[in-house]
């Protein structure tokens, strides 16, 4: 195995989206990967990079991988959820053009929940102290319990002064190794039968409250978010089908492990592995050529079950 992985500066055309996936321990890239894959990111035109993981700042060459990355693509935003950034605000602030802030699911007590929404006004506080024009975004995954409580959790960010909030919904299908489930893995996320039908029964009055009259929303792209959570809760509850995102995620971008391999998504196959393909390799070669030709996601296995939350779905204005 090669000590720096092969990314082979060779022209070739432009690949948008890039999201690398942070480990903070185990199987991880590590401070030998990051220089040459920004180098490469640079000069194969990347728009989009996006770092993600159970907790990027963890990671023990975070700083090294901010640094390498950042100004490399058009915009380099990192994924986190609430309270992670606290022990590096500074070097976020000033490393990366968006913070993304990841939201639920929640269930369990209503007040602990609606504490971490609360803190989120001290942590986007201390980040904007450190560079005033951050962008910052929230990515909120619905269920029974913050459907109760939405217009109060909504304002709880409003008053974090966030950029964007947009909606999906739980992850209720699919393992962490992208493996369908034959039940929901987490029921208790699902909305009962009745607030399933008053959800139903009152979602365009919805729309209308204040709480959704807010520089938070495009009310189009919201309307839709939320009409696919009541699909995803009605599907899993018996009543209907699941619907597959709007997904562009197989021809536009590229989701890399910390091993190291390739896929167009997490929850899709792997097409190789940077420790020992080129970019170029890796995305023209067969393998990739074959899947875009014949994925399709209305009767993909796993595309129907899949929150739509890939960040991609969040770059639709870059």
């Amino acid at each position: 195995m090669a000590l720096y992985p092969q990314l082979l500066l060779e022209p070739r055309r432009t690949l948008p989206n890039l999201t690398l996936c942070l480990n903070s321990s185990g199987k991880t890239l590590d401070r030998r990967f990051f220089l040459p894959l920004a180098n490469a990111a640079q000069f194969y035109g990347v728009r989009n990079i996006a770092l993600m993981g159970e907790n990027p700042p963890a990671h023990p060459d975070f700083a090294i991988a901010l640094r390498s990355l950042f100004g490399k693509g058009e915009n380099l935003s990192l994924w986190i959820k609430p309270g992670q950034s606290s022990p590096c605000a500074g070097l976020i602030a000033h490393e990366v053009n968006e913070i993304i802030f990841r939201l639920g699911p929640y269930s369990g007590p209503e007040e602990i929940w609606m504490a971490e929404l609360s803190a989120l006004q001290s942590e986007v506080y201390m980040l904007r102290k450190e560079r005033p024009h951050l962008i910052v975004k929230g990515v909120f995954h619905l269920s029974s319990a913050t459907l109760k409580a939405l217009e109060d959790a909504i304002h709880r960010v409003e008053n974090a002064l966030f950029d964007r909030l947009e909606f999906f919904p739980p992850n209720l299908y699919l393992s962490p190794e992208g493996e369908p489930a034959t039940s929901p893995l987490s029921p208790d996320l699902i909305p009962s039968h009745e607030e399933l039908m008053r959800y139903e029964e009152h979602f365009w009055e919805m729309l209308d409250e204040p709480c959704f009259q807010s520089w938070l929303f495009d009310l189009n792209m919201t309307r839709r978010q939320l009409e696919r959570v009541l699909l995803c809760f009605k599907a899993a509850s018996g009543r209907g089908a699941f619907e597959p995102p709007h997904c562009r995620a197989s021809r536009t971008s590229f989701y890399i492990e910390p091993t190291g391999h390739i896929r167009c998504c997490p929850r899709q196959e792997a097409f190789g592995d940077l420790r020992e393909m080129s970019l170029r390799e890796i995305e023209e070669g067969e393998r990739v050529h074959v899947f875009r030709s014949k994925i399709n996601l209305a009767i993909d296995r796993i595309c129907p079950l899949c929150p739509g939350d890939f960040p991609h779905f969040l770059w639709r204005s870059h």
